[in-house]
């Protein structure tokens, strides 16, 4: 059966490709003849200009305007027949001097039609033309309710009520004067009669077969083909419409004639048939439209056949229909000329019928289940479109619309029965046999795009475009097969085959990169290659190493690539760099497998530490190299990147260390709190230190926030949250190494030293804003590190037990010599704001002293309590009086 359908394709289309070789020879023969006839009124017109410059014409007399005359009214041309062009009309005499070329003189504006004429001329044409169509089948209807007429006087008065519309249309057309309307928007009268005939003419055939039952399915289908076919003929002499008349009843007439036993040779013959006429109408006369149309009806009849009626070698009779054609959308474009180096002409039909044609070759190996049929229609497929592009090359955009179809087939690869389910199919490997057709379909895969581009780069045609396909195709390819073939099962030979893949497309970036002196053009080819080698060598790595190794790499790789970039002057490997490290970058960030690594309880010298410092030294490597080679951007990241993992690097060490090997224990306290802080602190101010002789770059100012925000968190949490006079939690430790020296202490004192380096900052327009922070910051901690002390010292472990008087007394005293210490620091470094915070903590004293020690202390403790109050506000008095003020008014303003 199949070999009997591919003898009756050849022998049907044999007529088909003569006609198309003759209609090709006609229209190099009308060209030539078109040429002809120009050069001919090109010699007229220049015969005619040297016969009056022999008479040179003598000037006119100017017109008075009282003399001036009405022109004489413009008569509008008779419109040239259907198809004609319009010629200009020769000079009226030798001797008469010419006229201004009609170019100089201003185009009359178009007026705009009115209701009157648009209702006159068009509408009524249009809705007459349907008024036919509609009165036949009206006509016949009113004669079977009457019982005029018998079933065979009906179908012959329909038949010949259409053949007289289509005569009339004809003859209409033949005789345009009588017909056709002065107005450009006027509805031509021919087709729209010969546009009734046509539906009239499919109301009669299917009447005869659906009604009566006169016709035969096949002898209907052939009739039914017939009127379409004759539709799409009639529109090259007519207007468009009437070729998608005939295109939708052409597409329409499988659907209308049933059939017991479809067959698809049959079908597929006769679509090829009326589709490759609608396509070749449409491209003679320029419809591009129709065209389009025309491809994408082409779709409609292989996708229903394959989802609901595709049977065993049926892929035969749909492969040769879809692959025509192809090789006629082929056929068209390549007549036109070609595009400027550099264009493509979107408007044509090779690009989209290649992405068509791509899609249902992969439905057609679908459906297939990749039987060998398929397979062999899509590497014709494949063939064609590589032959195309190498018949001309502005076509190279077809490669990339085969390219996702291709890699479908090779990602979908089966070979299992039918029953098999497809879906867990695709997550198991391949037995060796299947697999053995799978890799050699890859590696011409490979080789195809791989080569061709390489070849085609080399030529200097489309570089951009060639560089991505030839570099993406072969890497994805292999991947595809990998993952095929192994199921993603780590394995040492498929990684030597991918790391020797990276050093061939390596070798490629060597050389493109060591002509670009010479040719800037080979820019994009170095980088796409460049892409190639680190995504290359970037599987080897995934295949061979597992779990956090496999990050490692890919770190030691960005600090291979930019060594690479301090060697080859190729700015993409910048970007390249960039994309893997913030890859690299998020997997450490975010890794959900981290605590399936075993790290172990081993404190500082675990997995964590080669995890996070190794990355963090390959980023700071990286940003030393991108350095040297003038790429600043890429040097922040990278800096700003080593940063960021060293705190996670700390944080991650301190919390492993504190919850005895646990990575994220579920309590948190506040030792644990203060180290992270103290932590977070010193390496924003540490690794700040180091950079501070450069311009405010992406690094410090992530340092910068992260500062602001360990102060932030810490205030919160420190304070309120993890307070243990509030929640009641034991201090960890014993004096003075316990937990308040690690939440407020510390902080406290990294707070003053960062105070410190605000202050040496040259240019920073927020200093005093940002010494006022850190200042309020450190006062607020270390008033709270040395109130919980002294309620340590008084309650032991738990700070939450009731408050005695002694310890009452205590705070009173202390907090006085606090403000007095804070006085004195005022007064040594001259900082107004230290002064008044010592007077404030003193007006917390007072206000303590009367609203509490007045109620609740007794005795002798009251009593000293407000006498040492007292002696200390006098203190205080004096002080300010002799020392603060002694400047006199200079040292008052200052006050």
């Amino acid at each position: 059966m199949a070999d009997m359908a591919l003898l009756i394709f050849l022998i049907a289309f044999l007529p088909v490709a003569v006609a198309v070789v003759m209609a090709r020879s006609a229209d190099k023969r009308a060209a030539a003849a078109e040429r002809r006839i120009e050069e001919a009124f090109a010699a007229i017109a220049e015969l005619n200009a040297r016969m009056n410059g022999a008479a040179p014409q003598a000037p006119a007399p100017e017109k008075e305007p009282e003399a001036e005359t009405a022109p004489e009214p413009e008569v509008e041309p008779e419109p040239a027949a259907p198809g004609e062009e319009e010629t200009p009309a020769g000079p009226r005499g030798w001797g008469v001097a010419p006229q201004k070329p009609p170019a100089a003189a201003p185009k009359p504006k178009k007026e705009s039609a009115g209701l009157e004429q648009m209702l006159g001329t068009r509408w009524a044409v249009w809705v007459g033309g349907l008024a036919l169509a509609l009165g036949g089948l009206f006509l016949v209807r009113y004669s079977v309710e009457q019982g005029y007429f018998g079933p065979g006087a009906r179908i012959f008065f329909g038949a010949l009520f259409a053949a007289a519309l289509l005569a009339l249309g004809e003859a209409s057309r033949r005789a345009p004067s009588l017909t056709r309307l002065p107005s450009e928007k006027a509805a031509a009268i021919p087709p729209i009669l010969t546009a009734a005939g046509i539906i009239a003419a499919y109301g009669t055939v299917y009447a005869a077969y659906a009604l009566y039952g006169f016709l035969p399915p096949i002898a209907a289908f052939a009739l039914l083909a017939l009127v379409s076919i004759a539709a799409t003929l009639l529109s090259a002499v007519h207007v468009s419409y009437l070729g998608l008349i005939g295109l939708l009843g052409a597409v329409l007439t499988p659907a209308l004639v049933a059939s017991d036993d479809p067959q698809p040779e049959l079908l597929f013959l006769y679509l090829t048939f009326v589709l490759g006429a609608a396509l070749f109408t449409a491209e003679i006369r320029n419809w591009r439209w129709l065209s389009h149309v025309t491809l994408g009806a082409s779709a409609l009849w292989p996708l229903i056949w394959m989802v609901g009626l595709y049977g065993p070698g049926d892929a035969i009779a749909i492969g040769l229909h879809l692959l025509i054609l192809y090789g006629a959308a082929f056929y068209w474009s390549e007549r036109g000329a070609a595009e400027p180096k550099g264009t493509f002409n979107w408007k044509g039909l090779i690009l989209p019928a290649a992405a068509l044609n791509g899609v249902l070759m992969l439905f057609l190996v679908w459906a297939d289940g990749h039987g060998a049929p398929s397979l062999t229609f899509f590497a014709a497929y494949m063939a064609l479109t590589f032959a195309f592009i190498w018949r001309r090359g502005d076509f190279a955009l077809t490669a990339a619309a085969a390219a996702l179809p291709a890699l479908a087939v090779l990602a979908t690869w089966r070979l299992a029965s039918a029953g098999d389910d497809f879906g867990v199919a695709l997550t198991q490997p391949l037995v060796p046999g299947e697999a053995m057709g799978l890799g050699l379909a890859g590696i011409a895969l490979m080789a195809l795009y791989g080569g061709f581009g390489y070849w085609r780069i080399l030529k200097g045609e489309r570089r951009a475009l060639w560089a991505t396909l030839s570099a993406a195709m072969p890497v994805l390819t292999f991947f595809i097969l990998f993952w095929r073939m192994t199921g993603l099962t780590p394995d040492l030979s498929w990684g030597a085959l991918a790391l020797a893949l990276g050093i061939a497309y390596g070798e490629g970036t060597r050389r493109f990169a060591a002509s670009l002196e010479g040719d800037k053009g080979q820019t994009v080819p170095a980088a796409a290659y460049a892409t190639a080698t680190l995504a290359a060598i970037t599987l080897a790595l995934a295949i061979i190493l597992q779990e956090g190794w496999l990050t490692i790499a890919l770190a030691l790789l960005v600090a291979g690539t930019a060594y690479v970039r301090v060697k080859l002057p190729v700015p993409m490997l910048g970007h390249l760099a960039l994309a893997l490290g913030a890859a690299v970058l998020i997997r450490l960030l975010c890794n959900p497998s981290l605590l399936e690594y075993g790290i172990g309880t081993t404190p500082f010298f675990n997995l964590i530490l080669y995890l996070y410092s190794l990355p963090m030294i390959a980023f700071w490597g990286a940003a030393k190299l991108f350095e040297q080679s003038g790429s600043l951007r890429e040097k922040e990241f990278f800096e700003a990147a080593a940063a960021l993992l060293a705190v996670v690097l700390v944080s991650l060490e301190i919390n492993h260390y504190l919850s005895g090997g646990v990575l994220f224990a579920a309590s948190f306290d506040l030792l644990q709190h203060g180290l992270l802080t103290t932590s977070w602190l010193a390496l924003s101010l540490a690794l700040a230190k180091l950079h501070s002789g450069g311009p405010l770059n992406l690094m410090r100012k992530g340092l910068r926030g992260l500062r602001y925000v360990a102060l932030a968190q810490s205030l919160l949490v420190a304070l309120f949250t993890l307070n243990p006079l509030f929640t009641g939690d034991p201090v960890a430790g014993s004096f003075p190494l316990d937990a308040l020296l690690a939440a407020y202490l510390l902080p406290a004192a990294l707070a003053l030293y960062g105070a410190r380096e605000v202050q040496r900052e040259d240019g920073n327009a927020n200093r005093r804003t940002e010494l006022m922070l850190h200042g309020a910051y450190a006062l607020i901690m270390l008033f709270a590190y040395y109130s919980l002390e002294i309620r340590q010292a008084f309650q032991g472990d738990v700070l939450s037990g009731p408050t005695g008087e002694t310890e009452s007394y205590t705070y009173s005293l202390a907090w006085l010599i606090f403000g007095a210490g804070l006085l004195a620091a005022g007064m040594k470094l001259k900082e107004q704001a230290l002064r008044f915070a010592s007077l404030g903590l003193i007006c917390l004293v007072v206000v303590k002293v009367f609203l509490f020690d007045m109620s609740n202390l007794g005795g002798a403790l009251r009593a000293l309590s407000f006498i040492g109050l007292g002696l200390a506000l006098i203190g205080l008095g004096l002080f300010y009086q002799r020392v603060v003020f002694r400047a006199g008014k200079a040292g008052t303003e200052e006050a």
